[in-house]
């Protein structure tokens, strides 16, 4: 399961969205609009329904795993459940011996290896490659599984953010899943097992000052997607894991050291034309809104994005997407809960009010005096 949701409450909302489909069909049964409606909550019954199918499970011995970006957040647990559950681990590491990678010396048994990987890197993608391909084939094991969970993220309005932030964060979360999944594809086609990619929510919908790591997460979202289509015929299965709000739990709670180095950071990625227009204050105000996000709104246990991994790695039928992010995450048909549904001026009604949260650049905020 990838929520904490039990399967009662899913029987329940099945009963729901079910009975809201009868309900509308039979009172409204020539109206065109009303059967729309019912085929929705029809659809989405189904939807609900589906995640109680048993899909079987199968058995670690004998399978490896590699996961990159396990210096913190995702790929940290990941790894560290995988090597308990019994896998053989390769941890691909950014830091390999920064203080987080060096944590699995005491938390992780001798079935986890550290693999010293920045995704951004030719080189460094094909050398754990080597590492990785020449220590399955020494134990005679199959590389079962490759999980593409390095990522980052930077925050500003399109106006601040230098192209070479749009470069970076695009190399590691689009082009570095890219990179590795190019670089192991013979290995996962070899055992016919299974790529696992992260992506976020925001790959469907995304809000104001967050449009490097959005479109960085929409293109690799879909990659994954073409990436199933195309592995299909060698056996192999693509899934794509899409957490919400756990921002808390990752590495985007830690962007830089404090707040105040945040918005620094935005700020003098700035030019001083840019900064004129908008002001330090108005900077200062979207570093606040993050930091709020993150400490009242976002889950600060990421257990649910870790058992959505594990499932997508050790079911016999892994789903295609896991929508992790609470209950109407989980329950909702993942089209609606991405506003591709909704007329855009709808859809735009709740951006454009988180955009307005921020305040009024300076220049603005000059023009409306003088007028």
């Amino acid at each position: 399961m990838e929520t904490c949701v039990g399967p009662h409450t899913y029987i329940i909302f099945t009963i729901l969205f079910l009975s809201f489909a009868y309900g509308v069909h039979i009172f409204e049964p020539d109206s065109i609009s009303a059967q729309c409606i019912a085929l929705i909550f029809a659809l989405s019954g189904l939807h609900v329904a589906q995640k109680l199918i048993p899909r079987g499970r199968l058995k670690p011995e004998g399978r490896a795993v590699f996961i990159t970006g396990c210096d913190t957040g995702f790929g940290h647990k990941l790894a560290l459940r995988c090597d308990q559950i019994g896998f053989r681990v390769f941890a691909g590491c950014l830091l390999p011996d920064g203080a987080d990678a060096q944590e699995f010396s005491s938390e992780g048994s001798k079935r986890l290896t550290i693999v010293p990987c920045d995704v951004t890197s030719d080189d460094s993608v094909l050398a754990a490659k080597k590492l990785v391909s020449e220590t399955v084939i020494n134990e005679k094991l199959d590389l079962w599984a490759c999980v593409n969970n390095a990522g980052i993220t930077r925050i500003g309005e399109i106006d601040m953010v230098p192209m070479e932030v749009f470069k970076k964060v695009m190399e590691v979360n689009t082009f570095g899943m890219i990179r590795v999944t190019k670089a192991f594809i013979p290995m996962i086609i070899r055992s016919k097992g299974r790529f696992v990619n992260v992506t976020s929510v925001m790959a469907r919908w995304c809000n104001p000052t967050g449009s490097a790591y959005g479109m960085s997460k929409m293109a690799a979202d879909i990659f994954s997607d073409v990436l199933r289509y195309e592995m299909h015929k060698w056996g192999v299965k693509v899934s794509i894991i899409q957490p919400g709000a756990y921002g808390a739990t990752t590495l985007i709670s830690k962007f830089f050291n404090s707040d105040q180095v945040r918005a620094d950071f935005i700020w003098n990625g700035m030019d001083e034309g840019t900064q004129q227009v908008y002001g330090r204050p108005y900077v200062d105000e979207i570093q606040q809104c993050v930091s709020d996000w993150v400490k009242y709104d976002c889950y600060t246990d990421n257990t649910p994005v870790i058992d959505a991994m594990i499932d997508a790695i050790l079911s016999k039928h892994p789903k295609h997407r896991y929508v992790v992010g609470g209950l109407i995450a989980s329950l909702m048909w993942p089209d609606i809960i991405r506003f591709n549904m909704f007329p855009t001026w709808l859809s735009d009604i709740p951006m454009l009010k988180s955009q307005k949260a921020l305040g009024v650049p300076a220049a603005l905020q000059e023009k409306n005096k003088s007028n």
